[in-house]
């Protein structure tokens, strides 16, 4: 995520929802393992906004 800060175009903090989202990205799109690149994206993004006190909950849809 710093690289986002360093990048950025506007050169203002990130928020947390945007550096989560250029993780998980990032991981997905760089195809860092051979089978499970969305998995481990989906976890990189959970643990790092569990890192930062957020929870991810699944919500049921009528």
């Amino acid at each position: 995520p710093q690289w986002m800060f360093y990048y950025s175009e506007a050169k203002s903090i990130p928020s947390l929802f945007r550096m989560a989202a250029g993780l998980g990205e990032s991981i997905i799109k760089n195809h860092a393992f051979l089978d499970v690149n969305k998995r481990a994206g989906h976890l990189a993004i959970s643990m790092f906004l569990a890192i930062n006190d957020y929870n991810l909950q699944q919500v049921t849809l009528i």
